[in-house]
């Protein structure tokens, strides 16, 4: 299925700790092979923070810290890049193949993956 996926959709997805979820075998396959079909995206996304970070941060210690005059600034970029689209062609899942008791916040960061959603 083709389908229009911000960056924050994204990293929502790439991101998720699936670890503790009792997943069909299929499931699991779909899953993995969405998470490789969007790695691409999410490392860009990765290299485009770091490089915001770098533009706005200053070095305190080992981190880099926001300066408050320039925290709008970074956060209107950083709003504008996790809301650019992609089109992507995913795997699906039917909600059925689902275990009943996934935990809501995970499901909600996998709705788009949903047949018929």
């Amino acid at each position: 299925m083709q389908k229009d996926l911000t960056i924050k959709e994204i990293v929502d997805f790439m991101t998720l700790d699936l670890s503790g979820q009792k997943l069909r075998r299929n499931v699991a396959f779909y899953l993995a092979s969405n998470q490789n079909l969007l790695r691409p995206h999410y490392e860009a996304f990765e290299a485009q923070r770091k490089d915001i970070f770098q533009k706005y941060g200053k070095p305190e210690g080992e981190n880099l810290i926001i300066p408050q005059e320039k925290m709008q600034d970074f956060l209107d970029e950083m709003k504008q890049l996790l809301e650019s689209k992609v089109t992507v062609t995913l795997n699906t899942i039917k909600l059925e193949e689902l275990p009943e008791e996934i935990e809501f916040g995970i499901l909600q960061k996998m709705m788009f993956l949903i047949e018929g959603e």
